[in-house]
């Protein structure tokens, strides 16, 4: 699964993170091993990245191993397996004649 994160400090493809909730700022956050804050997941993910709330929803107290996959300018996108968010599965469906991904629970025959 992927995951956007509003970045503040740089960090490297490939570099291993921790994903946990900030209690103080009510959103989920992005740290390095070492401890150094990274960013928060962004609140408008890109196509094909888990949404935002349902990260929110479902990260509770636990902590999520992620890896950087791609370093943008001011933004970042995490790789996990974690089984904390195992519950969110997405397909393409077409939407009015738009391709969007839905969550498989909720997609309409």
């Amino acid at each position: 699964m992927y995951i956007g994160v509003s970045t503040l400090n740089k960090v490297k493809s490939g570099e291993p993170l921790v994903m946990k909730a900030d209690k103080v700022f009510g959103e989920v956050a992005l740290y390095t091993v070492g401890g150094r804050f990274v960013g928060y997941v962004a609140h408008e993910q890109p196509e094909g990245c888990v949404s935002a709330f349902d990260v929110k929803r479902r990260i509770g107290e636990n902590r999520i191993i992620c890896k950087s996959a791609v370093c943008f300018e001011g933004m970042l996108i995490v790789s996990t397996d974690s089984r904390v968010l195992d519950g969110v599965r997405y397909e393409r469906c077409e939407v009015e004649g738009y391709g969007i991904l839905c969550p498989t629970a909720c997609r309409v025959q």
